[in-house]
């Protein structure tokens, strides 16, 4: 395990090398706040980089359940539907036409939601475990790390409800499986990076902050 990670730290480091003179180039030596060193630009690099790869593994494993599956595009059944009807349709595959029949293409939208779940879960688990390793180089245990666990998987747990459930239900109706993973998937990238940044990531720089200032009082 040590020489994959010692093979990965290089990659990882010719990249950040890469990147450090692209940003130069860009900014003519004068890096703004959030670049101005090595550890900074890797954090960032790192962190595309395994984001890229974690949506590689999310929309590999989607096509592979939607595959084994038989996932296909849903219509929506005709009748005189009420909004709330329509969304119970959408998000819980749940389609009640006015003779109270369930329709058909309910079992797609269901299928293609245990896609999604299956996606995510491969997705959390790796982007956990790379994130952890290679991009906060997180020491942690006890009590912080399972905080730290707990900030990780809720931010995973908002997106997926919000944008892996409901957003895509939405799309899957609208655009067909294919369309609706690749459209949730970007979303969830962006949101993710955000609250990675804003929620989890900054609360864990301040914490460092803090333990160095107490350190220099001592």
């Amino acid at each position: 395990m040590s020489k994959i990670t010692r093979a990965v730290d290089s990659v990882l480091s010719g990249c950040t090398d890469l990147a450090e003179k692209i940003l130069k180039k860009i900014f003519k030596e004068k890096m703004p706040g959030a670049l101005d060193s090595r550890e900074k630009i890797a954090e960032i690099v790192n962190y595309l980089i395994f984001g890229v790869l974690t949506t590689l593994v999310s929309l590999v494993t989607y096509f592979i359940a939607a595959s084994v599956l038989g996932v296909r595009k849903a219509e929506t059944p005709e009748g005189d539907f009420t909004l709330w009807q329509r969304l119970a349709g959408v998000l819980f595959g749940v389609w009640i036409t006015p003779d109270s029949v369930l329709h058909g293409s309910t079992r797609m939208i269901v299928l293609g939601l245990v896609c999604q779940l299956i996606s995510w879960i491969c997705a959390v688990l790796f982007a956990f475990v790379t994130n952890k390793v290679f991009v906060f180089r997180s020491t942690e245990k006890g009590g912080r790390a399972l905080r730290e666990l707990g900030r990780f998987a809720l931010a995973r747990v908002v997106s997926f409800i919000l944008i892996e459930l409901i957003v895509y239900a939405l799309l899957f109706v609208i655009t067909g499986p294919a369309a609706a993973k690749i459209i949730s998937t970007v979303l969830v990238v962006i949101f993710n990076y955000f609250a990675s940044k804003l929620a989890v990531f900054r609360k864990r720089a301040a914490a460092d902050t803090d333990t160095r200032g107490e350190n220099r009082i001592d």
